[in-house]
């Protein structure tokens, strides 16, 4: 069972995908062209990783993996939209 301290660290972890895409976005504005479809990919695969882990990881492992993943899928989402909201 996770602690609160625990919650909080990983709950951290998961949205500093946030402002860590936004940073790659404005700043890798030429490369994100022909990675676009890239990004996209991994946003899938990080989204049916975070359905299927519970089958396959239990407590404590399973807490950490979605946290990692959502910072993943954060990331990648955050990376792929443009400034009026809609998707590239």
């Amino acid at each position: 069972m996770l602690n609160l301290t625990q919650i909080i660290l990983l709950t951290i972890v998961a949205l500093s995908g946030i402002p860590l895409g936004l940073f790659i976005k404005r700043y890798t504005l030429e490369e994100m062209k022909p990675g676009r479809k890239w990004f996209s990919i991994i946003a899938f695969a990080a989204g049916a990783s975070i359905v299927l882990s519970p089958v396959f990881l239990s407590d404590n492992n399973l807490a950490i993996s979605w946290a990692i993943l959502v910072f993943i899928l954060l990331l990648s989402w955050t990376s792929g939209v443009k400034k009026n909201g809609k998707r590239r």
